[in-house]
């Protein structure tokens, strides 16, 4: 073991790939542990192979905390083992409590981080670097005003030691715990002066995952382009630093920025490419954010089965993570799922469950998108009473109207205003939204669409329209610009075509496994008189849900209430 750990070491060079390094750890270590069983080896120093499976095992340790963490806490484990003085013990439990924290084993990190607090009274770097493991903990226990605090005061330490290294990692993790108190302006400062001492010493590896956190503040602050950006940056820089993990969480935040805008086909390669990574790695918490992403793609494609079971491995990667943020997402995701399927009872069930979970342990942004999630269910099955409940629970409406979530509500208040009757209202929440954020999201477009026509404003209606189909829309953001494009077809008369636009609608959403749109468009339908509006009626109530709603909406997109402009 030691002649080939000593080949290996002599002959790769600077830029030692991770598996040589492992492969050079283990062969160090396997010497070192039978060395100390026979005491002597002829021709192998007891004292040399000790030292140099000690500083191999710490390198190879630190190459795989970001990409392999149950990797990490092996090598780490098998350090402490072997350490004969406190020093190096301690450099161990450091290592070991930073891969368990990565994995989401709080209990056990803790453990390590109370063992080494015996070890960090006198060496002021090594009581800094206690310090910053422990706030990350805090951090990650959900603690995030105590957390804050020591990773703010570790940032300040390692500052006056001269260790920029970990400053920027500390003010990283800085920036990542205020995102979690929702105090965006803290979190940006704190990534951004990460990223300036990263670039400052070079230090490329620091600074990529800098871009990587800059990317997910943004994205969650509806920075959408600037989150793709950051997250160009950060992927070019861990492509040349062949950095795998670093790879996958830049890529789980593109899959994000993908999705947000749309492009669901994009998004899905991404899952694909990441999912088994995550799982891979060990992560609860980045398995349960892609599971998350992978249900919300499925139930955006009109597959809501496949949702429902991405949703539950969520969940369970949630429960493990100890997360309530996770578990809320998961939650609200499996009830948009049930209600695709016609389920609509246990979909509203789940949906109010993870409003209740957020409203008791979350944190606002938890609260914010457990309430938006509900309000667009109530939009989607014609409850606008629902809708203005919901929407008076969401916090701060109109502060960031393109923040994740937010433009959603808008479009969802201004759907309750169309199922009211009030054309006027549901033009000015959609116009208010529109004017504030040039948008491309399709979902606005497509409900946009619908309030124009109802409007009589067919200009506007048919750029609408366009813009929805035209765009890579969800197929519900595709159904409802038909509907509107074959109201207005109806208003003018030129009812044939009306007919044939929404024939194809249906036969669109036909192909898809969504269950409680069609008998919406049998209100349409309806409405129009291609069919009977009371077996329409009825066949909506067989599914627990009052039609009135989606009926007066209809007949104003159909022309039949009162308009705000002159048709034609």
């Amino acid at each position: 073991h030691y002649q080939i750990a000593d080949y290996l070491e002599r002959r790769d060079d600077a830029a030692m790939r991770n598996s040589v390094v492992a492969a050079i750890a283990d062969h160090y270590r396997r010497s070192a542990q039978l060395v100390n069983e026979m005491g002597s080896v002829a021709g192998v120093d007891r004292a040399t192979v000790l030292v140099k499976a000690l500083k191999w095992v710490q390198v190879a340790g630190d190459r795989a905390l970001e990409s392999d963490p149950p990797s990490a806490d092996a090598w780490f484990t098998a350090g402490h083992e072997l350490a004969s003085d406190d020093e190096t013990r301690a450099r161990m439990l450091y290592g070991r409590a930073q891969a368990r924290l990565e994995v989401g084993h709080l209990r056990t990190a803790r453990e390590d981080l109370d063992l080494l607090d015996r070890y960090a009274t006198t060496d002021p770097l090594l009581k800094a670097q206690t310090l910053l493991v422990r706030g990350n903990l805090e951090r990650r226990s959900r603690n995030h005003t105590v957390g804050a605090a020591m990773l703010r005061e570790a940032a300040d330490r390692m500052a006056a030691l001269g260790e920029p290294v970990e400053q920027a990692l500390a003010l990283r993790l800085l920036g990542l715990a205020e995102l979690e108190r929702s105090d965006h302006d803290l979190a940006r400062r704190a990534l951004e002066a990460s990223q300036r001492i990263a670039a400052s010493i070079g230090d490329e590896r620091s600074e990529a995952w800098a871009y990587q956190s800059l990317a997910w503040q943004a994205f969650r602050t509806g920075r959408v382009d600037e989150a793709a950006e950051f997250a160009d940056q950060a992927n070019e820089l861990f492509t040349s630093l062949d950095d795998l993990g670093g790879l996958t969480w830049t890529r789980g935040v593109m899959g994000w920025v993908l999705f947000h805008t749309g492009r669901l086909r994009e998004a899905e390669a991404v899952v694909a490419e990441v999912l088994p990574e995550t799982m891979r790695r060990g992560d609860p918490w980045a398995e349960g954010i892609i599971q998350i992403l992978n249900a919300s793609i499925h139930l955006w494609a009109g597959r809501p089965q496949r949702a429902l079971a991405a949703a539950q491995h969520a969940l369970t990667a949630a429960a493990r993570a100890d997360d309530v943020n996770l578990a809320v997402q998961a939650r609200a995701v499996q009830g948009r799922a049930h209600i695709s399927l016609a389920d609509v009872e246990d979909g509203l069930l789940s949906l109010e469950q993870a409003y209740a979970l957020a409203e008791h342990q979350g944190d606002a942004d938890a609260r914010r998108l457990a309430a938006a999630a509900n309000c667009a269910a109530a939009a989607r099955i014609g409850d606008p009473s629902g809708v203005m409940q919901w929407a008076g629970r969401y916090e701060t409406v109109h502060s960031r109207p393109d923040a994740v979530g937010e433009s959603e509500i808008v479009a969802s208040v201004a759907l309750g205003f169309l199922q009211q009757g009030r054309v006027g209202d549901a033009l000015s929440e959609i116009t208010l939204a529109d004017t504030k954020v040039p948008s491309t999201r399709v979902a606005r477009s497509a409900v946009s669409a619908l309030i124009h026509v109802a409007t009589g404003d067919f200009d506007g209606a048919i750029e609408h329209i366009d813009r929805a189909l035209a765009g890579e829309g969800t197929y519900l953001d595709v159904f409802r610009a038909r509907i509107a494009l074959a109201g207005l077809y109806f208003r003018q008369g030129r009812t044939a075509e009306a007919k044939s636009t929404f024939d194809h609608a249906m036969v669109e959403l036909g192909i898809t496994g969504d269950r409680v749109t069609a008998p919406k468009g049998a209100l349409f339908s309806g409405v129009c008189g291609f069919d009977s509006l009371d077996v329409s009626e009825q066949r909506y109530r067989s599914l627990g849900l009052d039609p009135a709603g989606w009926v007066k909406a209809f007949r104003s997109v159909a022309g039949y209430e009162e308009s705000l402009t002159p048709g034609g």
